[in-house]
């Protein structure tokens, strides 16, 4: 699809709670390949939709060694940080 710009630290969109899907659309399929395009363009392991401007819960992720491994993901929710 496209790569898309990223969106500079500290838009307020960042910091922003995005909204559930309920229901896996074309437009979902959508923002997930730009999301792949666009980190692949950076070149990066993951990113969230709202990185992109997309307020929805979808994020991709690929830490494959050899790349096309992508795991596509809708409302993720991280069960475990190593932040304090």
């Amino acid at each position: 699809m496209a790569v898309r710009p990223c969106l500079p630290w500290p838009d307020k969109r960042l910091k922003t709670a995005a909204k559930p899907i309920r229901c896996v659309t074309e437009k979902h399929h959508n923002i997930w390949q730009d999301l792949i395009d666009t980190m692949e363009a950076m070149p990066g392991v993951g990113m969230g939709a709202n990185q992109i401007g997309e307020m929805v819960r979808l994020a991709v992720v690929d830490a494959s060694e050899k790349r096309g491994q992508v795991v596509r993901m809708a409302n993720p929710v991280m069960l475990h940080s190593t932040h304090a």
